[in-house]
């Protein structure tokens, strides 16, 4: 008997460690552009400007598109080391092309991106993009104030 719950102990473990430092990312994940006063609008809309990342994960292995204006680009090179992650995004514009390197920090509902553009003399941009539907805990719950008196019948 103990022989088995030691060999479960050693399957098990190492399995659930691995999968407690990778970050979630699967989903959806929407950049907006900044208002007009400096602020990010956070209204999810998908409109002209916004930059969608559609993810999934394999492990360690980052996969899915990004999606904006400028049209639709499958990821490369994608990968995941905890809350980490990175991957290129190769742009074809009028028969040159050019990488986009992201790199970023996945929290539960935020990635912190830096977003640099190789071969073109610009220096690298920050940008925060949200899960286009948040997940469980992100919220607090108000409590519920009931009446003092009971509500009279209609």
């Amino acid at each position: 008997m103990k022989d088995k719950i030691l060999l479960i102990a050693v399957i098990v473990l190492p399995a659930l460690l691995m999968s407690a430092g990778a970050a979630d990312i699967f989903g959806t994940w929407i950049e907006c552009m900044p208002g007009s006063k400096g602020t990010v609008d956070t209204i999810f809309s998908n409109r002209l400007g916004d930059t969608i990342f559609s993810f999934a994960a394999d492990g360690k292995r980052l996969t899915g598109t990004v999606s904006g204006p400028q049209g639709r680009f499958v990821i490369n090179d994608g990968k995941i080391r905890g809350d980490k992650i990175y991957f290129v995004v190769i742009h074809n514009s009028a028969g040159k092309e050019w990488k986009v390197v992201y790199k970023g920090k996945v929290s539960l509902n935020e990635i912190k991106f830096t977003r640099e553009f190789q071969g073109v003399k610009m220096k690298p941009v920050e940008f925060i993009a949200r899960r286009e539907f948040q997940r469980h805990n992100d919220y607090i719950p108000r409590p519920i104030r009931l009446p003092a008196k009971p509500l009279p019948d209609r």
